[in-house]
């Protein structure tokens, strides 16, 4: 029998061989790292964009917002100065022109600061209660003028004193208004309102008003009438303020 013998291969060749192969699989191997790189890459570029993007949406809404907050706070002003324009021109037009074109004009602005005044005090003033007084005041103070004349006495603080000792010299107090007469001048428009005041008495209040009043007549000082006369300025605030006593 012949035996076949394979040559043996050169050192060298299996060497070169080897390197061969090893340098093919570190080229997938480079190959693969180089796909992940890239799929890395892209994912973080895409985070990146995304960041980007969520941030210049929130800052271009943050500026929408401020826009508009700027444009209502612009479109109130105009507001208000259009309302005081309005007022000082309708002051400028004779009462008989008005009533000829609004038959049914009530006095304008004047005329509901007098209501609204009577409706504020409609129960009285009592300091100690400190939610409604201050309430009254905060009011008095936003339309009357700061020296305005009350029955002879001069600024706001006259009429809240007065309105105290009114009030503490019943038992109660209840105030209602009757009507508004609205009267136009060059200096403004004068307001004549007639209300009726309902005063609960009891022994102090007789006794203080009517120290000599038979106690016959006791029942009848239940009710009376006071109008008034209030006269308003150029610019609303009331200025003038008279109670006619009969």
């Amino acid at each position: 029998m012949n035996t076949y013998m394979a040559p043996s291969m050169p050192k060298e060749s299996q060497e070169l061989i080897d390197d061969i192969a090893s340098s093919v699989a570190l080229a997938a191997q480079l190959d693969r790292a180089k796909r992940h790189s890239t799929g890395s890459n892209a994912t973080d570029r895409r985070r990146e964009q995304c960041r980007v993007s969520q941030r210049s949406f929130r800052e271009r809404k943050k500026k929408e917002h401020e826009g508009i907050e700027t444009t209502v706070q612009s479109l109130e002003e105009e507001v208000q100065r259009l309302e005081v324009q309005k007022a000082q021109l309708v002051r400028c037009v004779p009462l008989s022109t008005i009533l000829v074109h609004q038959p049914d004009f009530d006095g304008g602005v004047p005329t509901k600061l007098v209501r609204k005044y009577i409706s504020v005090f409609k129960s009285g003033y009592i300091p100690s209660k400190r939610r409604m007084s201050e309430r009254q005041e905060k009011f008095i103070r936003a339309i009357a003028h700061e020296h305005i004349n009350y029955n002879g006495s001069i600024g706001v603080h006259s009429i809240l004193a007065n309105w105290e000792r009114y009030t503490n010299s019943f038992a109660s107090v209840n105030m209602e208004a009757l009507s508004c007469d609205v009267m136009k001048t060059d200096d403004g428009a004068i307001v004549r309102g007639v209300t009726k005041s309902t005063l609960k008495m009891n022994r102090q209040s007789i006794n203080l008003f009517f120290p000599n009043c038979p106690d016959c007549l006791k029942p009848s000082l239940v009710r009376t009438i006071h109008p008034t006369n209030d006269r308003t300025n150029d610019t609303n605030l009331v200025s003038r303020l008279d109670k006619i006593l009969s």
